[in-house]
């Protein structure tokens, strides 16, 4: 998705806790900016929100593509674990949502 809208002309800032995996197709483009982010760190979200606020870029769609793996029967299911999978997933909704919304 990313790249296809880059190639359509849209600046794309895309992040990975490891930048080197993010394909270098998109890396190469010229309206692409990658940074590092890692959405169990609060302060990681708040460099990733700082680079697009202060790009002047704006943004106008947040995807967020995390995902972590982690299969088990529910009641062979270790709490802490399973606890530890779903943090990113909400930290990001509420991590990077928050410092681009706007009340007026």
């Amino acid at each position: 998705m990313a790249l296809a809208l880059a190639k359509q002309g849209h600046h794309i800032f895309t992040t990975a806790c490891n930048p080197s995996k993010i394909a270098a197709e998109l890396r190469a483009l010229f309206n692409v900016t990658v940074s590092t982010l890692d959405l169990t760190s609060k302060d990681s979200m708040q460099s990733a929100a700082k680079a697009v606020t202060s790009s002047g870029r704006g943004l106008d769609v947040l995807v967020n593509n995390a995902g972590v793996g982690y299969v088990a029967p529910i009641l062979d299911m270790d709490i802490e674990q399973a606890e530890k999978l779903y943090e990113p997933t909400r930290g990001a909704a509420s991590g990077l949502c928050r410092p681009f919304m706007t009340c007026s």
